[in-house]
């Protein structure tokens, strides 16, 4: 599905397999009662309001806080017993109705997953430090209740440390991909694809001047977006403007697991211009799905998936368009052969299948209850 944060997508991963055996119940805003539904059938979704009357008043990233934490408040006043409570990211706007629930219950255990150590890119120094302090107003709020924290990297487990996490409530964990999806797709509609939220910082404003590139090459290159967010109608004008109406089609819509995995193998290369990323699910969804990768040369990717630079991953310096659109072209016209992308597919999913993560998970979380159960 498109127009969800990879925490959120991580969380009704886990939630899902955790349903089979366990009573789950899921908090989330209105509109996105149906995903959320179809992503984790099994657990009980309960719903508090999308928007607010003040929703118009504010602007960027003030607007984004205060909305936030407005929600999270109407959000916590739900009932439900639990015996834990999760916040699927360190955001104030997750982790307070995460603590309220826990106080509610009579002081279960908080459990806050942190999804990477992402510096802002707000235009404008207010945005920016607003958008600093409140990232780290949710760490401070995670620390002074979390009874565990599930880091989706090293570098995030060693900047919770480094400001007094206890390191052994610092639990390292993975995203995931389905076994479902390793399978051939023979035709190929699309020659790029890009899958993720449309924000300024996803890079997709490159992408479009990349794809003009592309086509003062190749004129019928045809480049696929999958996704929503704030900047989807500036990204349909930039491409109007820039003469690709013919060539980049904007699916935007929920597009869920298996129509939107279908789609990433109906492309010859899935291009990922990304300034800001710690595990990105949609880069191994097309690795798995046979398909070569193509990226801004991230720290991130090369600790999540070293071992596929060069034969499935492909990175550019960062902000290089000139080079972004020349391994685009590179790859179309020398296509990388079908036996090594297969392999490194069938390598991938042995070690981040979404089933194992959720055990692994879910063991610590057993754990946790079980020392709160000895310690009374």
């Amino acid at each position: 599905m498109t127009n969800m944060a990879g925490g959120e997508y991580h969380m009704l991963k886990v939630a899902n397999a955790w349903s089979k055996s366990c009573n789950v119940s899921i908090l989330t805003p209105r509109d996105s009662e149906h995903p959320v539904k179809a992503l984790a059938p099994n657990a009980e979704v309960l719903t508090y309001p999308s928007h607010l009357e003040c929703d118009q008043l504010l602007n960027g990233s003030l607007r984004t806080a205060l909305l936030s934490l407005a929600r999270a408040f109407v959000c916590s006043l739900q009932r439900n017993t639990a015996d834990v409570v999760l916040a699927t990211s360190h955001y104030p706007h997750d982790v307070i109705p995460a603590i309220i629930h826990s106080l509610r219950n009579g002081g279960v255990p908080v459990i806050v997953y942190v999804h990477g150590v992402l510096i802002p890119r707000e235009k404008g120094l207010v945005n920016f430090i607003l958008s600093l302090t409140y990232n780290y107003v949710g760490y401070y709020l995670s620390k002074l209740r979390a009874s565990l924290v599930f880091c989706i990297d090293e570098p995030t487990r060693s900047l919770l440390a480094s400001i007094g996490y206890p390191t052994q409530q610092l639990i390292p964990t993975t995203n995931g991909v389905d076994a479902s999806i390793a399978e051939k797709c023979s035709t190929k509609e699309y020659d790029g694809c890009y899958l993720g939220r449309f924000v300024r910082s996803k890079g997709v404003f490159d992408l479009i001047e990349v794809w003009r590139k592309v086509c003062d090459q190749r004129p019928q290159a045809r480049l696929l977006l999958i996704g929503s967010g704030e900047e989807t109608a500036r990204i349909r004008e930039f491409a109007d403007t820039l003469g690709l109406s013919n060539n980049v089609k904007i699916v935007n819509e929920w597009v869920f697991d298996r129509e939107k995995l279908e789609l990433i193998m109906k492309s010859r290369v899935f291009i990922n211009p990304s300034y800001l990323e710690s595990w990105p699910i949609a880069i191994a969804e097309a690795i798995v799905s046979k398909v070569p990768v193509l990226v801004y040369a991230l720290a991130a990717y090369r600790r999540s998936f070293g071992e596929f630079l060069g034969s499935s991953l492909y990175p550019v310096p960062v902000g290089d368009k000139d080079q972004l659109a020349s391994g685009m072209l590179r790859l179309l016209q020398n296509p990388i052969a079908e036996r090594i992308l297969s392999a490194n597919s069938k390598r991938l999913l042995e070690k981040h299948e979404w089933t194992a993560v959720a055990r692994n998970e879910l063991k610590f979380i057993e754990n946790t209850l079980s020392r709160k159960m000895v310690l009374g």
